[in-house]
């Protein structure tokens, strides 16, 4: 069985402009035993701010893949280190990788592209519980509602650790565990170490649930109905609640032309 080594790593050694969320991977040249390859045996280290960098470390088919719990920051100088010796990886046969490996990269200025919130609209009214729904971005995100439009005060996520912000590692969507009094809210959303989402102010009302129950009705329309000699290039209803933009379409909302006479 042949020592085990590392043959090509990515990014590659001395890279820059690495992207934000770029994978950081070692390939091997043999299969290695899983049970050596760990958090303890494979780290990422920040060189720029000189701190490890948390994550999480998996093995398959010779490929060993570390995972940053958020994205890399900009403009970071990284070092990842395999370890070796007695200590450090091992091929399936229990030899080691005679000494450790490690390659540096440096991270580019880019960031990832701020997700948007779709849940609740903006201005809506809601009773709790609801959920927080955005698309866009990557993994993991980052969550807080704010009592004010500046997010000075954060009403949650907020414990006994002061912690001001949730993380979800996957999924786009969460339900907040704290029960929210009537009021006005700000909610926003950001990829971890990205921009933050435009923020969405809306209201929580305990009786909201009541008022889904009116049926949905149109309120006023322009041109007014029956008018005549009319100089406009667009009609404009009015409704009583709130619609689901992706109902609204031209297959849903159309205009038949009758002749007169």
């Amino acid at each position: 069985m042949t020592i085990p080594y590392v043959v090509v790593s990515s990014p590659e050694n001395m890279a820059q402009g690495v992207d934000l969320a770029a994978p950081v991977e070692a390939y091997f040249n043999v299969d290695l035993n899983p049970a050596t390859v760990s958090a303890a045996k494979v780290l990422l280290l920040d060189l720029t701010n000189r701190q490890a960098v948390a994550g999480n470390v998996t093995y398959d088919q010779r490929k060993v893949t570390f995972t940053p719990s958020a994205l890399l920051s900009p403009l970071t100088h990284y070092q990842l280190i395999v370890l070796g010796g007695e200590d450090g990886v091992k091929n399936v046969l229990g030899e080691p990788m005679p000494e450790s490996y490690k390659t540096e990269f440096t991270t580019g200025e880019g960031t990832a592209a701020a997700p948007t919130i779709i849940k609740p609209a903006d201005r809506t009214v809601v009773s709790y519980p609801f959920t927080i729904e955005w698309t866009g971005g990557a993994a993991p995100y980052e969550v807080q509602v704010a009592v004010d439009a500046g997010f000075q005060v954060i009403y949650w996520p907020l414990n006994n650790d002061q912690v001001s912000v949730v993380y979800i590692d996957d999924g786009v969507l969460v339900v907040p565990d704290r029960q929210f009094e009537d009021g006005f809210y700000y909610v926003r959303v950001r990829s971890a170490n990205g921009p933050w989402a435009a923020p969405v102010g809306f209201a929580v009302d305990s009786k909201a649930q009541e008022a889904l129950s009116v049926p949905l009705s149109v309120v006023s329309v322009y041109p007014s109905p029956f008018a005549a000699n009319v100089a406009t290039n667009k009609v404009v209803l009015e409704f009583n609640q709130d619609l689901n933009q992706a109902t609204v379409n031209a297959n849903s909302v159309y205009i038949v032309k009758i002749p007169l006479g």
